[in-house]
């Protein structure tokens, strides 16, 4: 199902983060964040922060992310549209119901976005071509080095009128570009470029996603791929775990290759394989693609899952140890676990 823009933007301006995690989590505020013990794996030592004007929480221990609709899922194993409409009935929200003209104020809605995605591209572009030299030089001498540039996504607008139209047709048309406000059209003459010789600075959703095709590449822009959990196809936010940006990546390959061989790629899908959880020596429990697991048998399950996920000989012999110690000292955790009615 199709949201209207808008609405989930909304709901999660509504929804507390904190509030809502503070619920399951003891959280510690620390400066602007707050900080507490990760609900999604057991540890002893806070690495689970919760961003609050961001909108977003993140795991340094286990990589787990997201905004107020992907923790609800995860805490308590809903999917997305049941997790949309819990949040909406907390905040008082009614879930719409599309109507044929909405989903067609969304799908207009959806290109205007995608060709500002589009536009921040090209300008970025451009600020690291050599026609951007003295734009690299003053944002440089004004204290901002490569890092916090690109971080940004700053940009910058050649002095030529129509620029961005040479740089998006025909994905964009013309019309569509005065639309979304990226050129205007005066009284007399030609439309031309809105921003010329300037620098410029993108804004992205609150949670500061972009919004990418069905096959992961920035509208306007098929050779770039974007990966990880920042990035949205369409409505859809996926879990922010590990797992989602390795088989974006076997994705992308994919693409690469099947373009090579002149051949078509269905729109990337994120298989999930399963919830495991973990408390202490050896009480766990495991679902993976139906075959349910507890025990010792479900403990050893997730850690050599949760090894082979993980990037890096470093972080792996980094979770043996702790898993060694935790086992040793049976030390213990706590976790919430929501079960469907009858099991």
């Amino acid at each position: 199902m199709a949201f209207p823009p808008g609405f989930l933007d909304e709901l999660r301006s509504r929804i507390s983060l904190s509030g809502l995690i503070g619920r399951r989590v003891k959280l510690v505020r620390r400066g602007r964040e707050f900080a507490g013990l990760c609900p999604f794996h057991h540890e002893k030592t806070p690495s689970f922060y919760v961003v609050e004007d961001k909108s977003f929480f993140h795991c340094f221990g286990c990589g787990a992310h997201g905004d107020a609709i992907g923790f609800a899922m995860r805490a308590e194993n809903l999917d997305f549209i049941e997790a949309i409409e819990k949040l909406a009935g907390e905040a008082g929200l009614a879930v719409p119901q599309a109507t044929p003209q909405e989903r067609e104020r969304a799908q207009r809605q959806k290109t205007l976005l995608e060709a500002t995605e589009a536009a921040a591209a090209f300008y970025e572009e451009r600020l690291w071509a050599p026609g951007g030299v003295r734009a690299r030089e003053y944002l440089q001498g004004r204290g901002l080095d490569p890092q916090t540039i690109r971080r940004f996504r700053l940009g910058w607008a050649p002095n030529d009128r129509q620029a961005l139209r040479h740089a998006l047709e025909p994905e964009f048309s013309d019309p569509l570009l005065v639309e979304a406000g990226l050129r205007r059209r005066p009284a007399e003459g030609e439309p031309s470029d809105y921003f010329r010789s300037r620098l410029m600075f993108p804004i992205s959703d609150r949670a500061g996603r972009v919004t990418v095709e069905p096959d992961l590449t920035l509208p306007g822009h098929p050779e770039v791929f974007a990966l990880g959990d920042m990035v949205r196809v369409g409505e859809t936010v996926l879990p922010g775990v590990a797992p989602v940006a390795m088989q974006q990546g076997r994705y992308a390959a994919e693409v690469i290759r099947a373009r090579l061989e002149s051949r078509e790629v269905g729109p990337f899908r994120y298989r999930d394989k399963g919830n495991l959880a973990t408390i202490g020596r050896a009480a766990a429990v495991a679902d993976i693609k139906g075959l349910r697991l507890s025990g010792f048998v479900a403990w050893l399950t997730w850690l050599f899952v949760h090894l082979w996920y993980l990037i890096g000989f470093q972080n792996r012999l980094l979770v043996v140890i702790r898993w060694t110690f935790s086992f040793v000292t049976r030390g213990r955790g706590a976790r919430l676990i929501n079960l469907p009615p009858g099991r």
